[in-house]
């Protein structure tokens, strides 16, 4: 799925309630990727990314839990979020 078709189910699936911008959606992106989350490849001149097999697992184990993105509780998610924090802060 490429960034645009991205921003398009995150605002499909909210039911309109949040719609990134691309200046959201792609350094996202970029920090999946740096964790091994994503794979991001070329596809018709299009940056198409797609889940790794961690990335899957994570995003699995989320969904079990019922949470929502950024809560440092899961445990998969929290040692990433803690070092992508200190990433920011330096």
């Amino acid at each position: 799925m490429h960034g645009y078709e991205m921003i398009q189910q995150i605002r499909e699936r909210s039911n309109e309630a949040w719609s990134p911008s691309p200046g959201a959606i792609y350094p996202t992106i970029q920090l999946l990727s740096d964790e091994g989350l994503i794979t991001t490849s070329d596809a018709d001149g299009k940056q198409v990314s797609s889940l790794t097999k961690t990335g899957r697992s994570a995003a699995e184990a989320l969904a079990a839990t019922k949470s929502t993105p950024g809560m440092t509780h899961h445990p998969v998610l929290a040692t990433r979020s803690t070092r992508s924090a200190s990433r920011c802060s330096n």
